[in-house]
Formats: structure tokens, C-alpha cells, sequence
């Protein structure tokens, strides 16, 4: 049976960002939330917010993330995003990783199971989620709860194609 990463976007809110490398669009594993934004030197860590673009409401408890970026799954595309619509009528983008995206989704799931992690878009955080078996497809679907996040999901991915 093929296995689908499912993504629902969370909404949270977002500060600056407090970084010393630029991060790749990609899905990285939360290290553990950050409740008071503090500066300091992590070693294969960095601090992310969440982008301000995709909150709607959100609840102002969520601050920082502290994510490992030694390991992650870069956002490499093999096509562009395709449009479709759910059960729910929710818009959702169907992604296509590269076979080297895909095989380090696979290891990444494997080994990461009931942890949490994070996409990270342009530097920034945009949802979090619970892994909670291994993704083999390489197929990843992303649903939005609004056109506006729909349309900005799209842009930002959009440039993603590498093949």
C-alpha cells in the first residue's frame, strides 16, 4: 500500500527568525518548543519562527522552535505542485519528491517515528506535525483550510522543481 505524508496546516505564531545559516525548504525535526525566545549558540540547531503569512487566529502561547538541521528532507520536487481538492472540499497541493528526496523521506520517517517535525519554507516555520509511521511514496499532500494560504503554499513551492 502506498503511504501518503499527509500534511494539515496548524496555525501559530510567528516572530523573527534567529539563525546563523540560511535553512533549506525542507522537513526538519522539532528539537522542543522554545516558550521564552532566548539567543544563544546550538550546535546543528537553530531557532525558527512561524511565518506570520499563515496564522489565522492562532493561539499566542506558540513561540520559537528549536530544530536539528544536521538531518532533514529537502522540499526537491520532480514536478510542479498539482492542485486537487479533498473529501472536504479543502484545496490541497499534491507534491512529487525527487527519488533522493523520497529515499531520505523514507530513512527520515523511519527513524523519527512518534517525534515531531516541522516544514520550513523561505527560513521559516509553516506547520508541524507527528510522524507517525514511514513514507515511502515520495508523495506529499499539503491541505489548506483557506484560498489565501492555498495561494501562498503554491507560490512559495512552485520554484521547488529540480528535475
Amino acid at each position: 500500500m502506498t503511504k501518503y505524508l499527509y500534511l494539515t496546516i496548524f496555525l501559530f505564531v510567528s516572530g523573527n527568525v534567529f539563525s546563523q545559516e540560511k535553512l533549506h525548504d525542507g522537513i526538519y525535526l522539532v528539537d522542543k518548543l522554545i516558550p521564552n525566545l532566548s539567543h544563544g549558540s546550538y550546535i546543528n540547531k537553530t531557532l525558527v519562527t512561524f511565518n506570520v503569512s499563515f496564522l489565522e487566529g492562532a493561539p499566542e502561547e506558540y513561540g520559537p522552535l528549536l530544530i536539528c538541521t544536521d538531518d532533514f528532507v529537502p522540499f526537491e520536487f520532480s514536478m510542479p505542485p498539482i492542485p486537487q481538492k479533498s473529501r472536504s472540499q479543502n484545496k490541497v497541493l499534491l507534491l512529487k519528491l525527487t527519488d533522493s528526496a523520497t529515499e531520505k523521506l523514507r530513512v527520515f520517517t523511519t527513524k523519527n517515528k512518534k517525534r515531531y517535525v516541522v516544514i520550513v519554507i523561505n527560513g521559516e516555520a509553516i506547520t508541524v506535525h507527528k510522524v507517525k509511521e514511514s513514507i515511502t511514496s515520495g508523495l506529499v499532500q499539503i491541505a489548506s483550510p483557506t484560498e489565501n494560504v492555498y495561494v501562498q503554499f503554491y507560490r512559495l513551492l512552485k520554484n521547488n522543481v529540480k528535475a
